[in-house]
């Protein structure tokens, strides 16, 4: 009887101090030390105000609350606890800023990486020092990856 009401108070505690904390937008800053660098996030970019598709809008939103709700459900599994994005598109159509909203809705700090600060073990380390709950923005740059047919690059979100 003890054990399920300290597990229903740590898990409301955690929620607690995702709500309180601020988040913060962390960039790679090319040097081996520090890594990061970082700033509030203050983009107030929501789900409620991006435009996009009202169903499309309702099955992300539910995805995500399920991911949010799914952690101890994965453990059980013994797989990573991680929910992926590919946002495609040209410049202009709200693919940093849904991933903003994202981050918002699950209280996640975001790291931007700009590949052309950093190589392969560059990008491995920075990996590394991530935070867990965390969503990773990675906007490629036409000169650096192959992009599509359409000489679009591909952002994604990751958590």
């Amino acid at each position: 009887m003890l054990r399920p009401y300290l597990q229903h108070v740590v898990s409301v505690a955690d929620v607690m101090e995702l709500c309180r904390r601020e988040l913060r937008l962390y960039a790679n800053t090319g040097a081996l030390a520090p890594r990061w660098a970082s700033a509030l996030f203050t983009h107030l970019a929501t789900l409620d105000a991006v435009a996009m598709d009202p169903e499309l809008k309702t099955r992300v939103r539910s995805d995500l609350e399920s991911f949010l709700k799914g952690r101890a459900y994965y453990h059980c599994l013994g797989r990573v606890w991680r929910r992926s994005y590919l946002l495609y598109g040209p410049p202009g159509t709200g693919k940093s800023t849904f991933a903003a909203a994202m981050a918002r809705f699950l209280r996640y700090d975001i790291y931007d990486i700009d590949l052309s600060r950093a190589g392969a073990d560059e990008l491995r380390a920075l990996l590394v020092d991530t935070a867990p709950r965390s969503g990773l923005v990675v906007e490629s740059k036409p000169e650096l990856v192959d992009s599509g047919p359409d000489g679009f690059g591909k952002p994604c979100w990751m958590t």
